[in-house]
Order: C-alpha cells, then structure tokens, then sequence
C-alpha cells in the first residue's frame, strides 16, 4: 500500500493554480467533506514560508496571537502589528486555513484586511460559500475559486489502485458499490480499503475465497455504513 498523496488530475490542476498565486490575495478552495481538501493543504506545506492551520479557529483574538507566534515570532491580537510588518517585510507567506466555513465574519473580515498587503496569500478550505464571500469588498479579494468535485469511477479506480494497489482490481459493480457505501468521501473509502485489505488477507490464509463484493458489503457493516 502506497500513502503518498495520489496525483488525481483535479487536485493536481488545483495544485498548480494555488502555487501560482504571488498576484492573488485569497483562493476559497470548495468541496464536499472528503473531497481532497485537507490532502492538497497538506501537499502544499512542503512549499517555504508556508503555514497550514488544520484546525479551525473560533475568535479573531485566537487567530491573531497564533499568526502572530510563527509570523511575527510573538503572540499579538494587534492587527497593526500585522500592518507595520507587511510595510517593512518583502517576504511572502501562504497561509492554508481548513474548515474556514466555520469562522466567524468577524474573522474573515481581519483576513481580508490581512490579504491586502501582499505579503499574506490566504487559502481558505471549505465545504460552503460563506455568506461574506458574497460581499463585493471580500469577493474583489478573492482571486480563485477551486471547487473539487466527487470522483468519477474512473478516478475512483485510479485513486484505488495507485494508492492500494489490490492484488485484484475492482470491477465496474464494485467500484459502484464503493462510492455508495462510501458516499464518494476519501478518508472513508481510505477507512473501508484498509479494512477491505485485512480481510481479504484473512480469508486468503484460511483458504477461503469470497468475492470483493461479499468483502465490501462486510466493510460497510463494520464501519456502520449503509449498503
């Protein structure tokens, strides 16, 4: 089984536009909950002068101090210190904020400040578009917007075999069963493959054969997922 990240072709187009955002003041990166986002933030990180916050933040307070302790090298609520450091700094930074659909608009709207100067490139990772997002002085800041959409069957197959590497692939009705049981979310198809692997090894030693379809469904009544 290969963990590295799977180069799908619309998470690869997504890559490229964000690493191409020295003009840009705020990318939304948009998709459903297991859609790839945190695997692309994660893929960016290897990037200089770049700094990923997985977790989301619920005060503009709390954002600012954390932002400040790798920036700034102190914690600061003070968004004038922010400023004064973007008029006396040439360098550049990425910042990647999952979950951002769940800050408060108050939030944002110090993000926007921030993305002003062009020292901070923010990329904002969410499953919905944030009612602010709609507002003419945040949407003029936005540069990009990178939907990521459910996997075709033919990307499912591709992300599978690259990633697992089975030693018999699934056919058509068996990837279809994936994505129903799934619901097309990765870190559930990664959780059900995982446990797919297992039994397959363990029917395989018991000299049992059972058909991938059987070994699914099995998967789906282990991890409590509907068939």
């Amino acid at each position: 089984m290969n963990s590295d990240f799977v180069p799908l072709k619309q998470h690869t187009n997504a890559l490229e536009i964000i690493q191409n955002t020295s003009n840009q003041q705020i990318i939304i990166l948009l998709g459903k909950s297991g859609s790839g986002k945190s695997f692309l933030l994660k893929q960016l990180t290897k990037t200089s002068r770049t700094f990923l916050f997985s977790e989301p933040f619920f005060d503009e307070i709390n954002f600012l101090n954390t932002l400040g302790s790798v920036i700034l090298n102190k914690q600061t609520s003070s968004l004038q210190d922010f400023i004064s450091f973007a008029k006396n700094s040439k360098e550049h930074y990425l910042i990647l904020l999952d979950e951002a659909g769940m800050y408060e608009e108050a939030l944002l709207e110090k993000i926007r400040i921030l993305s002003d100067f062009k020292n901070f490139v923010f990329i904002l990772s969410t499953h919905k578009i944030h009612k602010i997002f709609e507002k003419e002085h945040f949407k003029s800041r936005i540069g990009n917007i990178i939907v990521l959409n459910e996997l075709s069957k033919e990307e499912l197959s591709f992300y599978i075999n690259t990633k697992f590497q089975l030693k018999k692939p699934f056919v058509d009705k068996e990837l279809k069963l994936l994505q129903k049981i799934s619901l097309n979310n990765l870190r559930t198809i990664d959780q059900i493959l995982h446990t797919f692997i297992a039994l397959y090894a363990y029917y395989e030693k018991q000299k049992l054969e059972k058909s991938s379809k059987f070994l699914l469904e099995l998967c789906a009544l282990h991890h409590n997922l509907r068939l």
